[in-house]
C-alpha cells in the first residue's frame, strides 16, 4: 500500500502554507519549501512447513504428515495477509484447516477425516487420488 502526502512550508518562519498561497501570511517572505513523503508498506510474512515422508510408500503416496502454519496472501482480508494452520495426517486419516485475518476473525475452519476431504479448497478438482485413504 503506499501513501503519498506533501505539505509547504515557508522558509523564512516556518508556517505551513496552502498550495494557493504564494506568499506567507505570516511573514510575508515568498521563499517557501515544498515536502513530498511516498511511504511504501511493506509485509513480511514466515511460515513454516513440516514434511514426513515414508520410503516404504510408492513416490506419490510417501508424504504421510504435512504441516504447514504462519502467515500467508489472502484475496479475503483488508490487509492480503492470512494466519493458516494446516495439518495433513494420512496414517490417521485426519485433515485440519484453520485460517483467520490478522484481528483473529475466523475466515475458515475445517476439522474431518482426510478421506472425506475432497472436492473443495485445495483438494478442488484434484484428478489424483489424495484424498483416498493410503
Amino acid at each position: 500500500m503506499t501513501e503519498v502526502s506533501w505539505k509547504i512550508t515557508c522558509d523564512n518562519c516556518g508556517q505551513e502554507l496552502q498550495e494557493t498561497e504564494e506568499i506567507c501570511p505570516n511573514c510575508h517572505s515568498n521563499k517557501k519549501t515544498a515536502l513530498l513523503q511516498v511511504r511504501e508498506g511493506l509485509h513480511l510474512a514466515t511460515s513454516e512447513r513440516i514434511k514426513v515422508k515414508n520410503d516404504q510408500y510408492p513416490s506419490n503416496k510417501k508424504l504421510r504428515y504435512d504441516l504447514m502454519q504462519g502467515n500467508v496472501s489472502s484475496k479475503k482480508t483488508d490487509n492480503g495477509r492470512a494466519k493458516i494452520k494446516r495439518i495433513i495426517d494420512k496414517d490417521n486419516d485426519y485433515y485440519y484447516e484453520h485460517v483467520e485475518d490478522c484481528n483473529g476473525t475466523v475466515i475458515h475452519h475445517c476439522e474431518e477425516a482426510l478421506s472425506k476431504h475432497f472436492g473443495h479448497g485445495t483438494a478442488k478438482n484434484s484428478n489424483d487420488n489424495s484424498h483416498t485413504p493410503d
